[in-house]
């Protein structure tokens, strides 16, 4: 199973001569199952996991919980002992060994609740528990490996664990605010459960000692910051925003939705503020079950460890929150969150790296605030700190040199940018680096680039298409604002301004605490001059986006085209496909993304013939290639663009794209190269009026087009999507091509 949990199985057939004619077959069930935290034995009736520490601690009781899957109803109760199995196996996995082990078997009894009746999928479970502590003895449990057995449902089942003396002196080593989250890791041993090293299951504990004894408390903030009254209302509004997530969090009702949506630092400047007694109970309680998870080794979960570490930033704003609130949540808190910022460093520095996807940079910016928060004035030394440093370095570096993101969809151009602001926030609040002016690939600073290329891409209403993996949407003025304040940078505050004013607002934390640090008033933003007007032609030949506006007024015609690379994982295989608005509604569309955890998103969205494109069939553009522009002119309103690119294995598309903004119309006249049946599509919203042979009347919300085709083309009309619940009507034809052959068609708009 992947990450994305795509399942392979595979299905092994013993090996068969097969006469003409004859079959070989396989009959299997896949089950689906929850519940288990391991499985110790599996059968076709049922999953079984003895859930019991790794290690058992002698002088103490030993106990756990067997769960039961069943796959189908079962008849029979449950049995459990301890076996102690004594022979050659001990040898090499303890410090002690002998050149001959007499073999050997005893049993200790166990406590045993009742198991409910078993019915098919539904989860059972007993405890079980030993009568008096375990024992153990250099001349008898040293040459015995330990193992809960039981019987359920007359199957047996088995599960190893340690009976570790070495472990229990280590754990008596710990002074005793550490003992308590040492028992997480007798819960569960690497060592023992990997290769039952028992000789090595000290280790981790020692470690753990370890880590405690240098545990340091940096700051980021070197000072707390101060808001002005205009911040500080703010503060609290966006508080106000949030009342349900604050009022659990205050209560003391966290879970993993709360923890992983709630303001953190945020709260923090919201105490700041006004010194309210629920929010520092509302910071406690979120800091304490970090602190909790960790101990109980299931934190990894809370930050979407099963996708990497995307949405591990957030770790900079507790870090940050820290800073402003922890002289008020008590000491021995304030040690369990070092002690649990310690264990998330290193989980993330083994995640962080610099192939530098938009999670790679959201695990850079958490990585840099826990190393620094950790490292004091010794972070330049730390591994963690300079892979998350050289993680950031690479991400700058991604950039294309015209300002886009890699991926090229706008909505992860945006995700990484602003997890890219946190990290170069964290280094330039501590004094660490300044990387603002960073230049890259662009020529001039990455950041300015970077937000060039989003406005630059936007509808005259300010918002982005939805190419590839994004759907469409208005970015917010945060990142203007921060990257602004930072850079000196007028006509990014400009663009801030005119967001503002159409009713956006600044939500991000950072962009206050850059306000603060600047002292820019954000009233002189919301009323700055509005941004210098974008040209009505734009080219963005490295990421390839063709944009027309007919000007910047909103409502006016907008055409963008897609002629560049793929955009990694998150493009789709849509050559010089198009899309136009006007009136501020997306009349011709992408399909945009559905989400990829549904069947829409690879079997429509992902799909070329889901584009405004030309395909061979259904067959999908090629991996892997590109567009190129042709040639470009322009004149007032109107402006004509050729480009090419290949759409199957021997086959080219050559498109021109004719936009009269006086005309009100859009043609695409489109030459194709290559052989066998090729089709074209449209895809539109609204809804057809009215259809004759080779034209369509179609009506939108706010628009009236007619689509004219060739009088030779024999037009379908099917449904399409966008986005994954938005019905599109899709608009194709088809003809065979050999050698050469002419398609394309006309967008007008009649009201």
């Amino acid at each position: 199973e992947d990450q994305f949990f795509n399942l392979e199985l595979n299905l092994v057939k013993p090996e068969e001569l097969l006469g003409p004619g004859e079959e070989a077959s396989i009959a299997f069930e896949l089950y689906a199952f929850s519940g288990l935290s391991r499985v110790d034995h599996l059968s076709p009736s049922m999953a079984v996991a003895v859930e019991s520490p790794s290690v058992a601690l002698p002088g103490e009781k030993y106990g756990g919980e067997v769960r039961v899957f069943p796959f189908r109803d079962l008849q029979g109760g449950l049995e459990a002992w301890v076996e102690l199995v004594r022979g050659m196996a001990s040898i090499g996995k303890r410090g002690y060994c002998v050149d001959r082990v007499p073999s050997g078997v005893r049993r200790l009894p166990l406590s045993v609740g009742s198991l409910p009746p078993l019915r098919r999928f539904k989860l059972g479970a007993a405890r079980f528990e030993t009568p008096a502590p375990l024992d153990w003895t250099m001349d008898r449990e040293l040459y015995e490996l330990a193992y809960v057995k039981a019987r359920v449902c007359g199957e047996e089942v088995a599960r190893a664990f340690s009976l570790n003396p070495d472990v229990a002196y280590a754990y008596r080593l710990l002074p005793e605010n550490l003992r308590r989250r040492a028992r997480a890791i007798l819960e569960f041993n690497a060592p023992v459960e990997s290769e039952h090293m028992e000789r090595e299951a000290a280790l981790p504990l020692l470690a753990a000692l370890s880590r405690g004894a240098r545990l340091k408390r940096g700051r980021i903030l070197r000072r707390k910051p101060e808001l002005s009254p205009e911040l500080r209302r703010l503060a609290l509004e966006l508080l106000a925003e949030r009342r349900e997530l604050v009022e659990r969090a205050a209560s003391g009702r966290v879970d993993s939705r709360v923890a992983a949506s709630a303001p953190v630092l945020l709260l923090a400047l919201g105490y700041l503020v006004e010194r309210s007694e629920s929010l520092l109970k509302a910071l406690r309680n979120l800091y304490a079950y970090m602190v909790e998870g960790v101990e109980r080794g299931t934190y990894i979960d809370w930050f979407n460890a099963l996708q990497g570490g995307g949405g591990a930033s957030r770790f900079a704003d507790y870090a940050l929150a820290l800073d402003i609130v922890g002289d008020e949540l008590g000491g021995d808190l304030v040690e369990g969150v070092l002690w649990a910022f310690s264990w998330l460093k290193d989980e993330l520095a083994k995640l962080t790296n610099a192939w530098a996807g938009n999670w790679e940079v959201s695990e850079a910016a958490g990585l840099l605030a826990l190393s620094l928060e950790l490292g004091g004035s010794d972070y330049r030394s730390d591994p963690a700190f300079l892979k998350a440093y050289a993680t950031v370095l690479a991400a700058l570096d991604s950039f294309l040199p015209d300002g886009a993101w890699p991926e090229l969809a706008a909505g992860y151009h945006l995700y990484a940018l602003e997890s890219l602001l946190k990290a170069l926030e964290v280094l330039k609040l501590s004094g660490a680096a300044d990387l603002y002016s960073y230049e890259g690939r662009c020529g001039g600073p990455v950041v300015e680039k970077a937000l060039e290329w989003l406005w630059g891409l936007a509808t005259p209403e300010g918002r982005l298409p939805a190419l590839e993996d994004s759907g469409e949407f208005k970015p917010p003025p945060d990142p203007f604002v921060i990257a602004g304040a930072r850079r000196g940078s007028a006509e990014l505050l400009s663009i801030a301004g005119r967001l503002i004013r159409e009713g956006a607002r600044v939500s991000s934390p950072y962009a206050i605490l850059v306000l603060a640090d600047s002292g820019i008033p954000l009233a002189g933003i919301a009323s700055a001059p509005p941004p210098s007007p974008r040209p009505r032609v734009a080219v963005f030949e490295h990421s390839g986006r063709f944009v027309f506006r007919a000007s910047d007024e909103p409502g006016s015609l907008y055409v963008v085209l897609d002629f560049g690379p793929q955009g990694g994982w998150h493009g789709h295989p849509d050559r010089l496909s198009f899309e136009v608005h006007r009136r501020g509604e997306a009349v011709v569309v992408d399909a945009g993304s559905a989400g990829y955890y549904t069947r829409l998103h690879w079997e429509w969205s992902k799909r070329s013939i889901a584009h405004n494109t030309v395909t061979l069939g259904e067959s999908d553009h090629p991996e892997g290639s590109r567009g190129r522009l042709l040639s470009l002119s322009w004149d007032g309103g109107r402006a004509e663009a050729a480009f090419e690119a290949p759409i199957a294995e021997g086959a080219v598309l050559k498109r021109k794209l004719t936009v009269d903004a006086g005309a009100e119309a859009v043609e695409v006249e489109d030459e194709v190269v290559g052989e066998g049946v090729f089709r074209w599509n449209l895809h539109l919203r609204g809804e057809v009026l009215a259809r004759g042979r080779c034209a369509l009347e179609v009506r939108t919300a706010k628009n009236a087009l007619r689509v004219e085709l060739p009088e030779w083309a024999e037009v379908r009309v099917a449904e399409g999507w966008r986005g994954s619940s938005e019905r599109a009507v899709y608009v194709y034809y088809e003809a065979p091509v050999e050698g050469r052959g002419l398609m394309g068609g006309r967008i007008v708009f009649t009201g």
